[in-house]
Parts: structure tokens; sequence; C-alpha cells
């Protein structure tokens, strides 16, 4: 299965399983996974230091089976209260009496019989049990305090750095239909390269969610009903209401946007760096899709078309200058 994670397998099932765990990493973004494992590991850690014991010992008394797994219930139980319901420890000797020989009621399958549902019931059944320890965290939940921080920086940026900055108020055609609006979406992928062909080095975002002109958000609240969330010149309008109004979840909405990054017609390795690191993140009560592009080693092209980035201005590179472009990269100016 660690093979099947890491891509190392080969098969359908195999490439299902790598996309999966490579899609929520991306979503979560690799920043938020590692702050959540080392949160959730350090409270293990501060939790055995206050008793004394080891992890089998806490859990067991001094007969302590050899199964990973216990370990794998209680990690994940600390997990779903720490990271996923944003809770944090009140009391740390009542957690400590709540883990003190609650191994006895986890429920483990030997060999190869432990499915992922058997899994998840150990592990909800732990969380219930250790859950009277915790409480409300009193502090921010790091995913959001990285990204109301980040988004905000990248909004005052733009005022200075605008051709390495775009915004689009979502997906959808401004008409009530509730369809995608393709041409949109292709101009979204163009000013991904053209940002990328500004120079060597360059960095550059297009957020999707986020309105600059108060038309476009006006536009959002009148068929949407959305309250848009401001900051400075921006409306944050967020993109649930897209999901919704097509059915799907933000997951299938992330799922279909990686999709059609990895079918479109930008070109190689530009096109696998921006399916690669595309985000969802919160901004407050909003989530917005984060589109990142990054100048790679010669400049990069939409269906061979070659664009840059003027200012806030999309143009296209005639084949006159084409020259000048692939300069620019060699030398670095």
């Amino acid at each position: 299965m660690l093979d099947d994670f890491f891509g190392y397998s080969e098969g359908e099932g195999t490439q299902q399983r790598y996309e999966q765990i490579e899609l929520a990493v991306q979503k979560h973004t690799v920043e938020v996974v590692t702050s959540d494992f080392q949160r959730v590991l350090d409270q293990l850690k501060i939790t055995l230091n206050r008793c004394g014991k080891t992890l089998g010992q806490l859990l067991f008394g001094e007969q302590t089976p050899r199964a990973p797994r216990y370990f794998q219930v209680v990690f994940l139980a600390l997990h779903k209260l720490i990271a996923v319901q944003n809770q944090e420890v009140v009391d740390q000797d009542k957690l400590v009496k709540l883990m003190d020989g609650s191994g006895k009621q986890i429920s483990v399958s030997e060999g190869g019989r432990w499915g992922a549902n058997d899994r998840a019931n150990a592990v909800n059944a732990a969380a219930g049990v250790y859950g009277d320890a915790f409480g409300p965290s009193k502090g921010y939940d790091p995913a959001r305090v990285r990204w109301i921080t980040q988004m905000e920086n990248i909004l005052t940026q733009s005022y200075t750095e605008q051709g390495a900055y775009d915004f689009k108020q979502g997906f959808l055609r401004l008409d009530g239909k509730n369809a995608i609006d393709d041409d949109s979406f292709d101009k979204m992928l163009k000013t991904l390269v053209g940002i990328a062909n500004i120079r060597k080095g360059v960095r550059g975002y297009v957020l999707v969610g986020v309105a600059d002109t108060l038309a476009d958000a006006q536009r959002v609240t009148k068929l949407y009903g959305v309250s848009p969330t401001p900051f400075e010149r921006f409306l944050i309008t967020g993109i649930e209401h897209e999901a919704m109004a097509l059915g799907k979840s933000l997951d299938d909405l992330f799922k279909d946007l990686t999709a059609r990054i990895k079918a479109s017609a930008l070109s190689e390795p530009l096109r696998d760096y921006v399916a690669r690191n595309v985000k969802s993140v919160r901004y407050y009560d909003k989530t917005i899709f984060v589109l990142e592009t990054h100048a790679q080693a010669e400049p990069s092209n939409f269906g061979g078309a070659f664009f840059v980035r003027h200012g806030n201005q999309l143009a296209e590179v005639p084949a006159a200058q084409y020259g000048d472009l692939f300069k620019r990269f060699l030398t670095g100016m």
C-alpha cells in the first residue's frame, strides 16, 4: 500500500490511490499537513512525559503487545480532536487518566484483516473517550492563520507587482446559467503563462474566488446570495456557491480543476507545476482556489502561443519577438 501511495506500483487502483493522497496533500498544503502532524506528535509526547510511561505501558500496563496499529488508532484519534476539530487539551492529567488502560478497549485485528472501516471505528471510539479532556482551541487554526496572512500579503503586493497577480470571481459565467466559462478558464491559464514569462525566477498567482470589481461582487450576491468579505479594494466571494450550483462538493470541484489543468494546452513543465501546486485555502469563512505559477527554465506557452504580462494586461508575444523572449531567460534579465 505504501508503494501505491508513493506511485511505485502499476495498475488503475494504484494510480487512483496515488492521485487521492496527492490531491489531499495539495488541498491542505504540505506546510499545514506537517504542522498538524507535529502538533499531534508533540501532544502525545507531552502526555507520555507527564505520566512517565511508554505508550504501550500507558495503554496496557506492563504487558504490552507489539502492535503498531494501536499507535495508529491513538495518533489518529488525537489528530481528529486537535487538527480536524481544532480542539486542545484543557486538562493534561485527565487525558492521562482517560488513556490509562484504554488499549484494552481498542479493537485491533491481526494480520491483513484490519480494514479501513474497522480502523475508522476504532479511531472514532478512542476520540470519543479522550475527548472529555479537550475543549475548543483558544489559539488560531494554523491553516487559517497562514492563509489569512498569506492572502492579505498577496492582495497587498498586487498593488505594486500587478504583473505577477490576477484575480477571478469564479469559474462560472455570471449569466445565471451555472455553466463553466471555458474562455475565462483558458485565459486564467494563459495568464499563468504570461506571469511565468515575465522573467527568470518570477513566481505569481491567480486567485479564484476574489472579485476585484464591485460590479462582479454585486452580481455574485444577486445570483447566489453571497455576502463578500472585504479587504481593501478586493471583495472575497469564495467559490462555495459555485460548487453548490454545480451540484458538487468542494473536493469534487478541486479534483475537476486539477484534471482540467492536466488536460490543458499548457506547455510542460509548467503544466505539471501548476497542477501540483494548486491549493484550496480558507480566508475566514470563504474558500479560495489558488493557482500558482513559476518561471521555468525556458519560456512557457499555451497551445503553442507565448504570452507575457505587462502590468495587469496579458499580451501574446508575436513571432518576431520570440528571440528576445528566449534571450531574456538565457541572460536572466
